[in-house]
Formats: structure tokens, C-alpha cells, sequence
């Protein structure tokens, strides 16, 4: 089983499981993660937020999903660029 402490483990980039399965556009594994307690906003050390990621893999699903959920279409990576801004 996912913990919330195991969605939340961090790779040498920053990045989250979320943000692997967004930028993949793997659907049913950003529903599960979510459930499971992933921090939806989380940045990495570029500070793309998953839904930057799931905007930069054109994935429409993932993209839907991430916003019901309450993903902040505001958020800024350090190139200055929001979600909508990289799609």
C-alpha cells in the first residue's frame, strides 16, 4: 500500500510520484496517489507543480483531473511559467 509519507518521498529532482504519473498522463495512478494523501501543489527543484507537467505531456484527462482536485493554475515554475502558460 501507498502511504501519504510515500507519495510524498522525493527523487534527486525534487519530484514526487505525482508528478511522474502527471507528466506520464497515467490517470488511474494520479487518482490513486491523490487518494492516498499527495500534495497536489508540490514543486520540484525546476518548481513545476504536476499539473505543469501534466500541461507540458498534453495530458487532457490528467489536466481535468488535477484541477477538480484544487491544483492552483497559478503556480509559477522558475521560469516564470504557470500551467496555462507551457500548454
Amino acid at each position: 500500500l501507498i502511504s501519504a509519507a510515500d507519495a510524498e518521498e522525493r527523487d534527486r529532482f525534487g519530484s514526487t510520484a505525482l508528478h511522474y504519473a502527471a507528466g506520464g498522463g497515467h490517470l488511474d495512478a494520479v487518482k490513486l496517489l491523490l487518494g492516498r494523501g499527495a500534495k497536489i501543489n508540490s514543486q520540484n527543484h525546476d518548481g513545476d507543480s504536476p499539473l505543469h507537467l501534466a500541461a507540458k505531456g498534453s495530458s487532457f484527462n490528467v489536466l481535468v483531473e488535477l484541477l477538480e482536485y484544487g491544483a492552483d493554475m497559478s503556480l509559477k515554475n522558475k521560469r516564470g511559467n504557470d500551467a496555462a502558460t507551457i500548454a
